[in-house]
C-alpha cells in the first residue's frame, strides 16, 4: 500500500514540477505574443490544432495501462508498448503531411504550407519516446518525468526570445515545437533505467487496442473539447481574432493541464492500488474531489475578478478585448478540472468508456459554438457555450461512475460545491457592483474567497475536527449495467 507521506510526497514533487514546467511554456506564450501580434499567434495556434487533430484521434493512451495494469513490470509488456507508440506516430506524420494543403485552406492560410508539412516530423520524433520513465509512476517514482518536463520547458524558454526576435513571425513557433518534442524524446531515453526495446506480443497488443479503442474515440471528441472552439474560430473568423481567442484560452488552460496532469499521475495510481479496497478507494476519491474542487473554484474565481486586467497586463492592449470572454473561459475550465475526479476513479478501475461518454455529452457545447459562429455573434457566446457543455460532460461522467460503480452524485457533489459558490460569487461581484468602486469591490471579494478557500480547506483535510458519516458506510461494490 502507499502511505500518506508517500502521496504527499509525490504530491509535492509533482506539484512543483508542473508548477516549473507550465510556468516556462506560459512565460514563453507571453513572449511570443508580444513579440509576433494576435494574427501570427492566430496561425500559430493553428499548428497547434493540426498535431492535436492526428495526435488525439490516434491516442490509445498505452502509458496509462502500464500504470493501471497488474502485469505493468513485465518488461516484454513495455517493448509492445514502444511498438505501438511507433507505428502510431508514423501514421499520424504521413497524415499531417497529406493534409497539409487542405488543412491551410481551411484556415486561410496558404503561404504556411511548407510548415504544416514540417509538422509533420513532430509525431515522428514524438513516436521514438521511451516509457520508462511512465512505467516508474507504478511506484511513485515521479522525479525522472519531473526532471524531463522542467529541463526542456527551460531550454526551449531560453531559446523562445532570441528565436522570435530573429525570425519575427509564426514559424518561431514551428522551430520551437520541433526543439520541445526533440528535447522529450532524447530525454526520456537518457533517463531510462530499461534498454529500449521492441516487441510484438499478440497477446499485449490485444489488451493495448482494448484498453485504448474508448480512448481513442474519447481522443476524438477530446479535439473537440481542447481544440474545437478554435478550429470555428479559425474557420469563421480572421487570424487576429484566432490569436487573441488562442492566448486567452491559454492562459486559462495553463492551470488546467497542471492540475489535470499532477492529478493523473499522483491519483491514478494511488486509486489503482485501492481498487479492490473500497474504503480506501472512497477515501481518495474524496480527497481527489476536495482538492479539483478548491483549485478549480479558485481558478474560476480568480479570471472572473482579475482576468481582464490579467490580460491587458501580461499580453498588451491588442489582447484586452479577451476580457468580455476570459471570465467565462476560467468558469468552463474549472469545471473540466473537476471533470478529472470521477474520470480518473473509472480509469483506476479499468474502464475507459466514463471519459467517452463525457466528452460525448461535452460535444453539445460545441454544436452550440458552432451555431454562434455561423451567426458571426461576439467570442463571448463561444465561451459560454463551452461552459454549457462541460456542465453537461460533467454530469454525464458522474452518472456513469454511479451506474458502473455505484458512486452516488452525492460523493461528488459535496465536495464539489467550492466551484459553484466561489464562480458565483465572483460573477456577482462584478455583475452587480458599480463600475467606480469595483476595483475595490473585486479586492475585498478575493480576500473574503482566499480566507473561506482556507477554511474549507483546513476541515476538509482534517487539520480541523468535524463531524461526518463513518466511511465503511459507502458501498462501492460493482453494479451490472
Amino acid at each position: 500500500m502507499i502511505d500518506r507521506s508517500a502521496i504527499l510526497r509525490s504530491a509535492t514533487l509533482l506539484s512543483s514540477g508542473q508548477v516549473i514546467g507550465h510556468g516556462c511554456s506560459f512565460v514563453r506564450n507571453i513572449i511570443l505574443a508580444r513579440l509576433l501580434g494576435p494574427e501570427h499567434m492566430g496561425v500559430a495556434a493553428t499548428f497547434a490544432i493540426s498535431v492535436a487533430l492526428f495526435s488525439m484521434i490516434t491516442e490509445l493512451s498505452a502509458g496509462k495501462l502500464l500504470v493501471q495494469a497488474r502485469d505493468g513490470e513485465a518488461p516484454r509488456f513495455q517493448a509492445t508498448v514502444h511498438l505501438v507508440n511507433l507505428i502510431k506516430g508514423v501514421l499520424n506524420g504521413l497524415l499531417i503531411f497529406l493534409m497539409a494543403w487542405p488543412l491551410t485552406r481551411l484556415f486561410g492560410v496558404p503561404e504556411a504550407l511548407w510548415a504544416f508539412q514540417c509538422l509533420a516530423f513532430v509525431p515522428l520524433i514524438q513516436s521514438l519516446k521511451h516509457y520508462d520513465v511512465v512505467r516508474l509512476h507504478r511506484g511513485m517514482r515521479f522525479g525522472p518525468s519531473v526532471r524531463l518536463g522542467i529541463a526542456s520547458q527551460v531550454i526551449v524558454l531560453a531559446v523562445a526570445w532570441p528565436m522570435a526576435a530573429w525570425l519575427g513571425d509564426y514559424s518561431a513557433v514551428l522551430w520551437l515545437v520541433l526543439l520541445e518534442v526533440s528535447l522529450a524524446t532524447v530525454g526520456s531515453h537518457l533517463l531510462a533505467e530499461r534498454p529500449y526495446r521492441l516487441a510484438c506480443d499478440r497477446e499485449y497488443i490485444k489488451r493495448v487496442l482494448g484498453f485504448g479503442w474508448p480512448l481513442m474515440l474519447n481522443g476524438m471528441l477530446m479535439f473537440g473539447t481542447f481544440q474545437g472552439d478554435r478550429v470555428i474560430v479559425g474557420t469563421f473568423y480572421d487570424m487576429a481574432d484566432l490569436g487573441v481567442y488562442s492566448v486567452a484560452f491559454a492562459l486559462t488552460l495553463v492551470p488546467t493541464l497542471t492540475l489535470a496532469r499532477i492529478n493523473g499521475s499522483l491519483v491514478l495510481p494511488a486509486m489503482s492500488r485501492a481498487q479492490d479496497d473500497p474504503r480506501q478507494f472512497y477515501r481518495r476519491y474524496r480527497q481527489s474531489v476536495a482538492a479539483l474542487a478548491v483549485i478549480g473554484g479558485t481558478l474560476a474565481a480568480g479570471f472572473i475578478l482579475f482576468g481582464e486586467q490579467a490580460m491587458l497586463w501580461l499580453y498588451g492592449p491588442e489582447y484586452a478585448v479577451a476580457g468580455a470572454f476570459i471570465g467565462w473561459l476560467g468558469a468552463m475550465q474549472a469545471v473540466r478540472v473537476l471533470r478529472e475526479a470521477p474520470s480518473q476513479a473509472a480509469l483506476a478501475r479499468g474502464e475507459t468508456i466514463n471519459a467517452l461518454l463525457a466528452n460525448i455529452a461535452r460535444s453539445i457545447g460545441l454544436l452550440l459554438a458552432l451555431g454562434v459562429a455561423s451567426q458571426q455573434m461576439p467570442l463571448m457566446w463561444l465561451a459560454v457555450a463551452g461552459l454549457i457543455g462541460e456542465l453537461l460532460a460533467f454530469n454525464m461522467a458522474m452518472y456513469r461512475l454511479w451506474k458502473r460503480h455505484a458512486m452516488p452524485f452525492s460523493m461528488t457533489l459535496g465536495p464539489a460545491m467550492p466551484v459553484l459558490v466561489l464562480t458565483l460569487s465572483a460573477a456577482a461581484v462584478v455583475w452587480f457592483t458599480p463600475t467606480e468602486v469595483r476595483g475595490w469591490a473585486t479586492g475585498i471579494a478575493a480576500a473574503v474567497m482566499v480566507l473561506l478557500v482556507l477554511a474549507y480547506v483546513l476541515v476538509r483535510f482534517g487539520f480541523l475536527p468535524r463531524s461526518r458519516p463513518p466511511i465503511a458506510s459507502v458501498q462501492l461494490s460493482e453494479k451490472p449495467e
